[in-house]
């Protein structure tokens, strides 16, 4: 098992401070970015309580917002394939971030915020459930009279002799 330590020289003291990663208790960071010529940075670890609360609250601020301008473009458009498929990934992400908030963030967040926010949540989960449902609605009522159309006769067939 590969341990990281952060060595710093005091500055007061002159002494060599070690710091265990392992041990220490904050939010974790992922850098995503990878540039050439620049330092290797695997992860970030964010100590302070209330800059960590800033930081996600934030990072679900900007997924929600997206979620909203989701559902308003999918009120604009009545295109009926392409919403259905976009009603399905926007649902699935806001499962994915309401699972998020309640498995990750949740020790981070005030119980206050984390209450409205899964609130949030819910009322766009419950919005994208019914769009979905209105929108299989108009495609099997649409594939109903289209195969009630093409099964109807284009031209009367004639009975009898006289084509009655």
């Amino acid at each position: 098992m590969n341990n990281n330590y952060y060595i710093q020289k005091d500055k007061i003291n002159g002494q060599t401070i070690l710091i265990d990663f392992d041990k220490i208790k904050g939010y974790k960071v992922l850098p995503k970015t990878k540039k050439e010529d620049e330092i290797k940075v695997n992860e970030i670890i964010f100590i302070n309580q209330s800059f960590s609360e800033k930081i996600i609250k934030r990072k679900i601020n900007l997924k929600i917002n997206h979620l909203l301008n989701i559902l308003k473009e999918i009120e604009d458009t009545d295109d009926e394939a392409g919403s259905e498929n976009a009603i399905r990934k926007s649902l699935e992400e806001a499962k994915r971030l309401r699972l998020a908030i309640i498995n990750n963030y949740i020790k981070y967040l005030g119980s206050e915020y984390k209450g409205l926010t899964l609130k949030k949540l819910e009322i766009i989960i419950k919005e994208l459930r019914t769009k979905l449902y209105l929108t299989k609605q108009k495609n099997n009522i649409l594939e109903l009279e289209l195969e009630k159309y093409f099964k109807e006769p284009l031209v009367p067939e004639k009975k009898g002799r006289r084509g009655r």
